[in-house]
């Protein structure tokens, strides 16, 4: 779904928002970190957006 997501967006993905609490398990958090850890897209849980001023 990630990869999907990345591959209808027309600009450059240089971010991507994680509701932590929204992907359930340990399991599907950790998969969903591989692939963009993989694409090379850091991403920031949205508990933290704007956190770091």
């Amino acid at each position: 779904m990630i990869k999907q997501a990345i591959g209808k967006t027309e600009e450059e993905i240089d971010l991507a928002i994680i509701d932590w609490k929204g992907l359930g398990n340990s399991d599907m958090r950790q998969q969903a970190i591989s692939v963009l850890d993989k694409l090379h897209i850091r991403y920031e849980r949205t508990s933290e957006v704007g956190k770091h001023d």
